[in-house]
């Protein structure tokens, strides 16, 4: 069995930047708002060194430290919790970007088309940027489009993590619907570039193999990027996953933004060993 590791893959930018932004609090006190990025892993080694994870400022006692995860949050959320705590930002710029974009539609009143997953948590701190603002609409796929009001005009901004393909379809769309839209890519760079490696690897290699969490969107978009361009394709948290799988001739290994290269090691190792007890 063939086995290589695909680059780029792993931690992006604001990944690094955030749990970098955790290894450098001292506090003893610190409360973390939501998962500071989508994976047990990483979370698991943060409880582990005394830090909390809760999904309500209820929870937080007073005097705590509290760290607002990499997907962001709604901007009154960030508001009371800047009056009441010691507060660590770590957002990615990325996501930044797409706030200070739709508050800026917001502002000029010009209804908004969010691309992108209604639940995930970068998507509720997006629309919680212009909270009271009624002309919002969240599209996951393009049949979505065909339930949209009708304007004049609208702005659009997606979700960090998608599929560029899939945006690029579902943005056409629009466009045929729409006399104006503006339109400002939010896919990040990472992103984009591991989604092609993907692309280049799966003309290669029968199976890819992508280490990262369920609840991880962009490892869910790898995964789809492979199988649409003609690879078998699996998702896997820790190494153990892997066992109940059958294996290809070649196989080709990536990780989502969040998942630790430590995790990948595992993986990649394993089936090295497993091409060699096999051999």
């Amino acid at each position: 069995m063939k086995v290589a590791l695909i680059n780029p893959r792993g931690f992006c930018f604001g990944v690094h930047r955030a749990l970098e932004m955790m290894d450098g609090i001292k506090n003893q006190n610190v409360y973390v708002l939501h998962e500071i990025v989508h994976n047990k892993n990483v979370i698991d080694g943060y409880i582990k060194k005394g830090f909390r994870f809760t999904e309500s400022i209820s929870d937080i006692p007073a005097g705590s430290h509290v760290v607002i995860s990499a997907h962001g949050i709604g901007q009154n959320i960030e508001d009371e919790l800047k009056k009441n705590f010691v507060v660590s930002d770590t957002t990615c710029p990325f996501v930044k970007k797409i706030h200070y974009w739709v508050r800026q539609l917001a502002q000029k009143q010009i209804p908004i088309i969010l691309i992108g997953k209604k639940n995930h948590a970068e998507v509720i701190g997006i629309k919680g940027q212009i909270e009271n603002y009624q002309n919002i609409f969240i599209v996951s796929n393009v049949d979505d489009i065909g339930l949209l009001p009708d304007f004049d005009s609208v702005g659009v901004a997606t979700q960090t993590t998608l599929s560029l393909d899939d945006v690029r379809e579902i943005v056409n769309r629009i466009k045929k619907k729409y006399k104006t839209v503006f339109f400002q890519n939010g896919v990040c760079q990472a992103t984009q570039e591991r989604q092609e490696a993907v692309k280049n690897a799966a003309r290669e290699y029968e199976m890819i193999v992508v280490v990262g969490d369920e609840k991880s969107s962009n490892a869910h978009r790898l995964v789809e990027v492979a199988r649409t361009n003609g690879s078998d394709s699996i998702l896997v948290e820790t190494v153990s996953d892997l066992k109940k799988y059958t294996f290809p001739k070649s196989v080709a290994i990536t990780a989502a933004a969040s998942a630790p290269e430590s995790v990948v090691q595992e993986v990649y190792h394993y089936l090295i060993n497993l091409n060699k007890n096999t051999g």
